[in-house]
């Protein structure tokens, strides 16, 4: 069963908070994610393969490869994890920038996302447009997280540095620099759909009806009940407490009349 209330203009409200959905996963993926930055090896050494292995991190994590040994059968398994940044990094100023936006634009995403979310289902008038500011400041956040592309990080970065000649000196761009740059798009577009979109409102409830009631009285007596549908009250959106009286104080129908024959034959009987 659908929203019997709903109207075209609450189904479009949502079209914001999908946008920042959108948005909020792709940031998630940017800053609490590993693969922002990478680091392509460049020569061979220590692996089986000859080949150091690329060195990913983001804002803050970074990624590592560790040898597991699964328990049902003693074999052994290479795998990349997700990792902190150990302690004793050296962050310089974009870094710690782009660490504390990352922050305040997570926490202030989160909190719009589940307002964006509730308010079609909400009149909230001028509140509507409202909510765009906080997006745009979202998108605001998100960006200075770009910093991190131009910090130490990237360009004298604390692991690479101890094998300049495996490693590049400048990092590359990986796919979670990218999911940054497109939080950003989608957090801005998502705050002009504000003010594309007309403020969410229900449908207008319908007018109340009023009913008549007539009772015929049929040749034999019997009544026949007839009730008249659809004729509403015009500019009324409650019915009157008289209205409700009269309705509660309706005259019950009239009885039916005897039937005289049986009346006359009973007396008959009785006199004999």
């Amino acid at each position: 069963m659908g929203c019997l209330n709903c109207s075209k203009s609450m189904l479009m409200g949502f079209i914001p908070a999908f946008l920042g959905l959108i948005a909020g996963f792709l940031m998630y993926g940017a800053n609490f994610w590993c693969e922002t930055i990478a680091f392509p090896s460049v020569a061979g050494d220590i692996n089986e393969d000859g080949d150091f292995g690329d060195v990913r991190m983001s804002i803050w994590y970074q990624q590592k490869t560790v040898i597991e040994q699964r328990e049902f059968n003693d074999s052994i398994r290479v795998v990349d994890r997700c990792v902190a940044l150990p302690g004793g990094v050296d962050y310089d100023a974009k870094w710690k920038t782009a660490k504390a936006f990352s922050i305040i634009g997570g926490v202030f995403g989160g909190l719009i996302l589940f307002s964006a979310f509730l308010s079609p289902l909400f009149s909230i008038g001028p509140a509507w447009k409202s909510q765009s500011c906080v997006f745009i400041f979202v998108a605001i956040c998100q960006g200075l997280t770009l910093l991190f592309l131009d910090s130490n990080a990237c360009n004298d970065n604390f692991v690479t540095g101890l094998f300049p000649e495996a490693y590049p000196a400048q990092c590359s761009w990986y796919w979670g620099a990218r999911a940054s740059i497109s939080s950003v798009v989608f957090w801005f577009v998502g705050g002009l759909s504000f003010f594309a979109l007309a403020p969410p409102t229900p449908n207008p409830r319908p007018e109340p009806e009023s009913q008549t009631v007539t009772y015929t009285e049929n040749p034999d007596g019997s009544l026949t009940k007839g009730v008249v549908k659809g004729t509403y009250v015009p500019g009324a959106n409650a019915v009157d407490a008289d209205e409700k009286g009269e309705k509660g104080d309706e005259e019950d129908p009239p009885e039916q009349p005897a039937d005289v024959t049986s009346s006359a034959r009973m007396l008959g009987k009785l006199s004999m």
